[in-house]
């Protein structure tokens, strides 16, 4: 994660001369600029890219400035300034061409309709299996949230896949047992914690 400042070319068009002198530039301009907190907000949807925006952003919007002007000097008119207006954010994750952001928004945003209540609607409308992922362990290899699952898995007449927390075979038993058709397992598997043999033993 980084926060951007400023897209100035690709680097195979900046000498290494030049860039040396943009970073000492940027490094003296901004001697006298105390060190400062930022907050995160939370996530959201842009054109390219899931962001936070960063506050305070006059402060952020001040290194912004500086750096512009130090690639002017370096590079007179050559390149774009970009981004022309100045938006302080974090970058999660970029996309490599444009992409719907409605399916992100709706991923990022909270909802008030309880999970029985969606269930019983998707279902009813025609679907055929529910991937369930509980965001709050998913990636944290803490265990899958096993009473959250059972209760759905209770309430509704189709499939269900769990995703979300597993993180060694002891969790895939524990799901298994909640009567889930399969488990999503990532993290755990490229991190090493679970090895591809327990998920070739799922039955």
């Amino acid at each position: 994660m980084h926060i951007t400042v400023q897209h100035v070319a690709p680097a195979s068009e900046l000498t290494t001369s030049e860039l040396a002198q943009m970073v000492s530039l940027v490094r003296d301009y901004s001697a006298d600029i105390a060190p400062f907190a930022v907050t995160a907000a939370r996530a959201e949807a842009w054109e390219h890219a899931i962001v936070c925006p960063i506050r305070p952003g006059y402060l952020l919007t001040t290194l912004w400035q500086i750096t512009t002007s130090a690639t002017r000097q370096v590079t007179g008119r050559r390149f774009q300034i970009r981004p022309a207006v100045y938006l302080p954010h974090l970058s999660l994750a970029y996309a490599t061409s444009h992409v719907d952001q409605d399916p992100i928004r709706a991923w990022l945003a909270d909802s008030d309709v309880p999970v029985l209540r969606l269930a019983a609607a998707v279902t009813e409308a025609g679907c055929k299996r529910i991937i369930y992922t509980d965001i709050a362990t998913d990636g944290m290899l803490s265990g899958p949230n096993l009473p959250a699952l059972r209760s759905l898995i209770a309430g509704v007449t189709v499939p269900v896949i769990a995703s979300g927390g597993v993180a060694n075979e002891t969790h895939l038993r524990e799901l298994a047992e909640t009567g889930a058709e399969a488990a999503i397992a990532g993290k755990a598997l490229y991190s090493g914690a679970l090895p591809l043999r327990a998920i070739t033993d799922w039955n």
